[in-house]
């Protein structure tokens, strides 16, 4: 392809299929869905406390590893240990349990501010299904 001499006297790069430059200083449009995972520090908000900025800030390097794993690998973990929980014997159940109420309400605390009412309620929706699963198998309802 050819180089196009824009304007200013500079030349601009020029696109493949058409052979017209693009503006000096802008990009084109990403292709990518993904966005990338921030890491400097977030500004707190109103509904933010100094727990959630703390727990925050400890919680950073873990959630950039979590966000480095392939898509299906943290739902995947959540149904196995979920079936485990249900299946298993007491003493394996309810450490599996308590390790996805853990977590379900470790990403509800982090994420409550930023949230909706109908993101809140499948939060808390999540938590109580995991709730009454603890609290039937402890009961042996299953």
């Amino acid at each position: 392809h050819y180089a196009v001499v824009v304007a200013n006297g500079k030349r601009g790069p020029t696109s493949k299929r058409t052979g017209a430059s693009r503006p000096q200083g802008r990009r084109p449009p990403s292709t990518s869905r993904s966005q990338p995972v921030r890491t400097s520090p977030v500004p707190a908000s109103s509904g933010d406390t100094a727990l959630r900025t703390a727990v925050a800030e400890r919680s950073r390097g873990i959630v950039v590893w979590f966000s480095s794993l392939p898509q299906f690998a943290i739902p995947g973990a959540m149904v196995a240990l979920m079936a485990v929980g249900l299946a298993a014997p007491l003493v394996v159940a309810l450490p599996a349990l308590l390790l996805i109420l853990v977590f379900i309400g470790w990403l509800a605390f982090l994420s409550w501010p930023v949230i909706a009412g109908g993101q809140r309620a499948v939060r808390l929706v999540a938590i109580g299904l995991v709730v009454l699963a603890v609290a039937g198998r402890l009961a042996g309802w299953f």
